[in-house]
């Protein structure tokens, strides 16, 4: 559920995320050196494209569900035991079978061995994928309403991956977010791993990915 430029900029002014004292180096680290791949990312998925119609949604949900399976598949073993409790709570595979049932269809098994070697079982590079993958929820409602209106999907039927966390987007995401800072912050190196594993994980995204068109 990645953002296009739109929902990126709906990230600051969302009503469900109060505002907070928390600050974060290494969270800063991540926005500004993963900014120029994320857009890109968006561009080239374009979930708000006004001329989506359905046969090009269901092929992105499948697209989605092949890379969020592959994901979860290799990051959760890899994570630290303190976040792993967080990560089996947010898992997301479930939400996109859900979607793509109510469009009559399911989805391909994901290739592991891409985001293997991006992730392997190294720690920091689990929570640098992880963080690519939280952070794309903030965007979520975004997505939700285009799709409503463009879809004419009224209900959490078809559209479940983009509202993963109902009424508690805000509050997930500072969850996550303060966990990994109390786990790395304090550890450069850790932070250096974090925010290249982050990078990784979009590039990733970017070839496995179709450009949506």
């Amino acid at each position: 559920m990645l953002r296009t430029p739109a929902e990126s900029d709906a990230r600051a002014t969302e009503t469900s995320i109060p505002a907070t004292s928390h600050t974060s180096v290494l969270f800063d680290r991540l926005r500004a050196e993963t900014a120029l791949a994320h857009r890109d990312l968006e561009a080239r998925i374009d979930l708000v494209d006004e001329s989506l119609d359905v046969p090009r949604y269901v092929q992105l949900l499948r697209n989605f569900r092949s890379a969020v399976a592959a994901y979860e598949a290799v990051a959760g073993p890899a994570l630290p035991m303190a976040l792993r409790g967080m990560f089996e709570a947010r898992r997301k595979t479930a939400l996109l079978d859900a979607d793509l049932l109510h469009f009559g269809t399911v989805a391909p098994s994901p290739d592991l061995a891409d985001i293997g070697r991006v992730i392997g079982h190294d720690a920091h590079a689990a929570i640098g994928a992880m963080y690519v993958f939280e952070g794309s929820t903030l965007g979520g409602a975004v997505v939700a309403r285009h799709l409503e209106h463009q879809l004419g999907l009224c209900t959490l039927q078809g559209r479940r991956y983009f509202t993963p966390y109902p009424g508690r987007t805000g509050a997930m995401w500072r969850e996550f977010k303060e966990c990994v800072d109390d786990l790395a912050c304090d550890d450069p190196a850790a932070c250096d791993a974090i925010v290249a594993a982050a990078g990784a994980t979009f590039a990733w995204l970017a070839r496995v990915l179709p450009r949506n068109s």
